[in-house]
């Protein structure tokens, strides 16, 4: 069978299971496996593969988690269960961070990524300011595991360290200051019921959920970046939709300047920005 003649087999099949874009997934699951669409017959092991992928996507699993892969900013990182898939809004925290950077003409800054998941933010900045250096920080072993692969991947190891700790755990007094924190705290409140079931069925809970209504790692995280930024530094955090007011009131009582919201693509105010008290 063609190639070209499997792919219309499969986009009914993805179809059938609701898939919001089935034409694009297919064609992922078939490039992921090195297949030109619509020159090359398809042999029946790679026709085997992609089935075991279509059912495994009919039962929710993530198609990050399926190939392996996610897009995110200018390149592709490994994915697995137990990290945090990447999302285009969270790109903010990049861009808003580079844009920072050059402001201030800083060029060998030290970042600290809370809650580095797959390591997409932080090696994206490095990606774009070749003096820059990072910390990734994370509780579990499965992130800084994949935060290691995709710097390796991306060849930043010599400008990248991850380490299994909580942030609050930072001790302060035997670190040098960053310039720099971004984070993607998680900002879901535990009852919430609006969160997409696929996402809480396969997706790390403690990558997700936080007490407090969802703004429990905010407000530590936030008192932790107090702590150690550099006077003046810079700190990026995303949040949760309707929670603006409260992140507000919280970088405003550890006395953040500059505090400002940015909206993602879709209008939705996303990400909070401010200054550390000179």
């Amino acid at each position: 069978m063609r190639t070209s003649l499997f792919q219309e087999e499969l986009i009914e099949y993805f179809k059938s299971i609701e898939v919001e874009n089935p034409q694009l997934e297919v064609r992922w699951i078939l490039e992921s496996i090195g297949l030109e669409l619509w020159t090359e017959e398809i042999s029946e092991d790679k026709k085997e593969y992609c089935w075991k992928s279509a059912k495994r996507r009919s039962n929710g699993e993530p198609l990050a988690y399926i190939l392996g892969l996610k897009g995110f900013y200018k390149d592709e990182f490994a994915v697995q269960p137990g990290v945090l898939i990447p999302r285009p809004e969270t790109e903010l925290l990049v861009t808003q961070s580079l844009e920072w950077l050059k402001s201030k003409e800083l060029y060998d800054p030290l970042i600290y990524d809370f809650g580095c998941g797959s390591g997409c933010v932080g090696l994206s900045i490095l990606r774009d300011c070749v003096g820059a250096r990072l910390v990734g920080f994370d509780i579990e072993d499965i992130p800084i595991r994949t935060s290691n692969w995709n710097s390796e991947k991306l060849r930043f190891s010599d400008r990248s360290e991850f380490k299994k700790i909580p942030v609050e755990d930072i001790n302060d007094l035997e670190i040098f200051p960053p310039d720099l924190i971004v984070a993607n705290p998680p900002y879901i409140a535990p009852d919430d019921k609006d969160i997409c079931p696929h996402v809480k069925s396969f997706e790390p809970q403690f990558a997700l959920f936080a007490e407090d209504n969802g703004l429990g790692k905010i407000k530590s995280w936030a008192k932790k970046s107090n702590q150690l930024l550099k006077p003046g530094g810079f700190l990026t955090f995303e949040f949760g939709r309707g929670q603006e007011d409260a992140v507000f009131e919280i970088f405003k009582s550890l006395n953040f300047q500059e505090i400002t919201f940015h909206k993602d693509l879709a209008g939705i105010t996303r990400t909070v920005s401010a200054i550390k008290e000179s």
